[in-house]
């Protein structure tokens, strides 16, 4: 079961040179302290299927929904004193 819709990629397709392609640093043994369930349910997601053990290895990035690209941004905003 997919417990994410399919990413769109968006940043990575329309803002070429913005980014880095950039694999994540594997979290040792990680757990799921709490979900909104309310919130999870009103963005469409399963949230049963989310409160699980591999739930918390999506959520630290241990694992990767089917068409996520990760990435590093660069930043160029501006900053005001």
């Amino acid at each position: 079961m997919d417990l994410f819709p399919q990413f769109d990629n968006s940043y990575t397709r329309d803002l070429e040179g913005l980014y880095v392609l950039w694999k994540v640093a594997e979290v040792p043994a990680p757990k799921l302290i709490k979900l909104n369930h309310a919130l999870s349910e009103e963005l469409g997601l399963d949230a049963k299927a989310l409160d699980s053990p591999e739930g918390a290895l999506i959520f630290c990035g241990n694992k990767l929904p089917e068409g996520t690209a990760t990435i590093a941004q660069a930043y160029a905003g501006h900053q005001q004193a």
